[in-house]
C-alpha cells in the first residue's frame, strides 16, 4: 500500500495540471475531456500491478 501512495503522489502534479486544464474548457469539450481524463484515471489505477510488477529472483 505504501507503494501505491507514493505512485499516486509522485503523479500528482500531472492530475492538478490536467484537472486545471479541465476547468479553463467550455461545452462539449469540457464533458469529453473530462470522461477521458476519469476514464484514464480508472485505468491508471487499476493497472498498478502490471507497471510495478517485479519479477521474482529464483536465486532467492
Amino acid at each position: 500500500m505504501k507503494k501505491f501512495l507514493k505512485d499516486i503522489f509522485n503523479n500528482l502534479w500531472v492530475f492538478v495540471g490536467l484537472f486545471i486544464a479541465w476547468l479553463v474548457m467550455e461545452g462539449s469539450a469540457r464533458i469529453v475531456v473530462g470522461y477521458i481524463y476519469v476514464g484514464a484515471v480508472i485505468v491508471w489505477l487499476a493497472t498498478y500491478k502490471i507497471r510495478k510488477y517485479e519479477e521474482k529472483d529464483p536465486a532467492k
